[in-house]
């Protein structure tokens, strides 16, 4: 059966289902990448990454001669 507009119909409906499934597979992986380490789901761990227990010390230095 030729009918294209039927055909289109369906693919722009499977595309539609397809982009909620990957959605919430994405959310899962996030949230469970979250609870691995411990951070907020949302991402608004205002400490950021530091807190995670890496050992990164911010300084300033000058090479002198």
């Amino acid at each position: 059966k030729d009918d294209f507009d039927s055909m289109k119909s369906l693919l722009e409906e499977l595309q539609q289902e397809l982009y909620a499934l990957g959605a919430s597979v994405y959310q899962q992986a996030g949230a469970a990448e979250a609870a691995a380490t411990g951070a907020d789901p949302a991402g608004s761990d205002p400490a950021g990454s530091s807190a995670a227990g890496d050992d990164v010390i911010d300084a300033e230095f000058t090479e002198t001669k």
